[in-house]
């Protein structure tokens, strides 16, 4: 009779026990997912927190064939800057000069163009005299003068100008057309068409297509006096 009874007290004890363990391994498993639920969510807002700073980044930065701009908000103006390095004749870099381009430069890509620009020595700039369109043609031809001029090109304006057909120097004809285009007329030589006074779009182009090629030729501007 002892023994049954001590058989019966040793059972129940083993059955506690082994339910005692179930219950901590189910408390466990419990303790377990949710340390995996609560790494999940936070793993989901580092997630999120660094895709949308990504995006915000890309709103304020961005690149074109190697060109950096940074878009800077000026009130209801936006501006999109990128800078020339200045270097000094012994080949240091002392400073930078900033662009201040007022067309999305991802825009000016789309703007057609099958010529080739080539900085050279010389640049003989046209223009006609109903370009001044409220300051804005003055804005841009001096945009384009002070790129060049960084670069150590001489340039000169020059209303009887013309295309020299044997591409000795860069001729730019800025005029008023039908139509806003870009277009290469011979060896170095450019026709800036604007139309209504549009005339960011198309001497941006113009100046893009010039950050391009000083990027890829790895040409420098030197300081004349350093």
């Amino acid at each position: 009779m002892d023994k049954k009874i001590k058989s019966k007290k040793k059972k129940k004890n083993e059955e506690k026990k082994d339910l005692e363990k179930f219950e901590k391994k189910i408390e466990t498993q419990k303790k377990n997912n949710l340390l995996k639920v609560i790494f999940l969510i936070f793993g989901l807002i580092l997630i999120a927190f660094f895709a949308g700073y990504s995006i915000m980044e890309s709103k304020k930065s961005f690149e074109y064939k190697g060109v950096k701009f940074n878009v800077i908000q000026e009130g209801e103006l936006t501006f999109y800057n990128t800078q020339i390095p200045i270097y000094s004749k012994s080949g240091e870099k002392i400073s930078a000069y900033n662009f201040y381009l007022r067309t999305d430069p991802r825009e000016l890509a789309k703007i057609d163009f099958n010529g080739t620009i080539t900085p050279m020595k010389l640049m003989a700039l046209n223009y006609t005299e109903d370009l001044n369109c409220q300051g804005y043609g003055i804005i841009a031809m001096t945009n384009i003068i002070n790129l060049y001029q960084l670069i150590g090109t001489k340039v000169t304006v020059d209303k009887n100008a013309t295309c020299d057909t044997e591409g000795r120097y860069a001729f730019l004809n800025i005029q008023k057309t039908s139509e806003n285009k870009l277009e290469e007329i011979g060896t170095n030589c450019y026709n800036l068409n604007i139309k209504n006074c549009d005339v960011f779009p198309i001497t941006e182009k113009f100046m893009l297509e010039t950050f391009v090629k000083i990027k890829q030729n790895n040409i420098r501007a030197i300081s004349s006096s350093a």
